[in-house]
C-alpha cells in the first residue's frame, strides 16, 4: 500500500512527480527575478564554457539587465555579472524562485 501512495522525491525531499516542477527557459526571466538552474540543453563546448563561468545545475541566477533591443541579457551567477545571448539563455532551464518557495509550504 505504501508504494501506491508514495511520491517520487529527490535527495532534498522535493516532489518529482510529473507536472510538479515547471522549468522555464532563462530568457523568460524579467530583471529582478531569480531562479535555480534545472538543466542546460546546449552543445558540450558552449555548455562547458558556461559551466566554467558558474552556470551549473542548482546555481541561483538573477536576471539583472536587458539590453535596449533585448539581446544580450545580463545575469548574476555566483556573484558575477555575465551577459549571454537570448539563443543560449533559451536553452538553459530554471525553476523560478517564487515557485520554489511556494512548493515548500504546499
Amino acid at each position: 500500500m505504501e508504494k501506491a501512495n508514495a511520491r517520487a522525491e529527490n535527495w532534498s525531499g522535493e516532489n518529482l512527480d510529473s507536472g510538479s516542477l515547471t522549468p522555464i527557459s532563462l530568457n523568460l526571466l524579467k530583471p529582478g527575478e531569480k531562479g535555480r538552474i534545472a538543466r542546460i540543453s546546449l552543445g558540450e563546448n558552449t555548455k562547458g564554457k558556461l559551466q566554467d563561468m558558474g552556470f551549473m545545475q542548482g546555481s541561483l541566477v538573477e536576471c539583472a539587465y536587458r539590453s535596449p533591443f533585448g539581446d544580450p541579457t545580463a545575469y548574476f551567477v555566483k556573484g558575477v555579472l555575465i551577459a549571454i545571448r537570448s539563443e543560449e539563455a533559451g536553452k538553459i532551464y530554471i525553476e523560478k524562485e517564487q515557485e520554489m518557495e511556494r512548493r515548500q509550504w504546499a
